[in-house]
């Protein structure tokens, strides 16, 4: 599910909640998100409907268990830093999600992924 062309926004909540059923799967988690990124980063109207789709299903909330729970891998995170990077830059007009962020844990996982990752080249 990680290459353009496999996943539709019909799949996102399927994507989703094959991260929530195995939360520990590094390999699942990554491509997971991969897919989710691809699907946010399409041109409108998908890309638009596919961050809604991620938004509704949980995705946001998903994303910050991810961060936790694979803390100590950098590949893991790279790819849920990346959806997030999607979901926030092309919903940056939504001011009703954007207020939410402070309060989703996401800015705290974040800053302690840098922290953690601080001495990575």
């Amino acid at each position: 599910i990680h290459q353009r062309g496999l996943s539709s926004v019909k799949d996102i909540p399927v994507i989703i909640q094959a991260v929530r059923s195995r939360p520990m799967d590094k390999k699942c988690t990554e491509r997971a998100f991969q897919s989710l990124f691809l699907l946010a980063t399409e041109p409108d109207p998908d890309g638009s409907l596919a961050r809604k789709e991620i938004l509704t299903n949980g995705g946001m909330e998903t994303l910050v268990s991810a961060i936790w729970d694979h803390m100590q891998n950098s590949q893991v995170l790279l790819a849920l830093f990346h959806a997030l990077w999607a979901i926030l830059v092309f919903n940056e007009e939504d001011e009703a999600f954007i207020s939410e962020i402070p309060e989703s844990g996401v800015l705290e996982g974040l800053v302690f992924a840098m922290q953690s990752h601080a001495t990575e080249s």
